[in-house]
């Protein structure tokens, strides 16, 4: 995969809190398929762990992408981002789903995250029968 991005800002927030942010974000597959891409993203970084350097966000914002989650009709579920090319993931059934939503917050990387923030985020949701779809887009 590849990361491409506009700008990057970094700063010392109050507090001595560092923050990075990342405009115009695009993750691309090998082939150069878009998987993800958000206007604006950002997070700011927790002290302690830094301290012993290690990089872990302690919040996350995101700004102008969207997903689609996936019923499929024999009960399995899909995560798609962006142009819904390949799902990012598969599960079985939502106990799978939640469960690897699960296992990807419990990553040592991630272990200081207390908060992930959404805007201008668009999420789908397609159900496993004819006409059963929802939207949902953060303000």
């Amino acid at each position: 995969m590849d990361l491409t991005f506009g700008d990057v800002e970094l700063a010392i927030d109050e507090g001595w809190r560092p923050r990075a942010r990342l405009r115009d974000a695009r993750l691309t597959e090998a082939q150069g398929d878009a998987i993800a891409q958000l206007t604006d993203s950002g997070a700011s970084l927790a002290m302690r762990p830094l301290s012993r350097g290690r990089v872990q966000p302690k919040s996350i914002t995101l700004s102008g992408g969207s997903a689609s989650i996936r019923r499929e009709a024999a009960g399995g579920f899909s995560l798609m981002l962006e142009n819904e090319i390949a799902a990012v993931e598969q599960a079985e059934n939502v106990t799978g789903f939640v469960d690897t939503l699960a296992n990807v917050l419990n990553l040592p990387v991630l272990l200081a995250l207390s908060e992930v923030e959404a805007a201008g985020v668009t999420l789908r949701y397609e159900g496993g029968g004819p006409g059963r779809r929802m939207a949902v887009r953060s303000g």
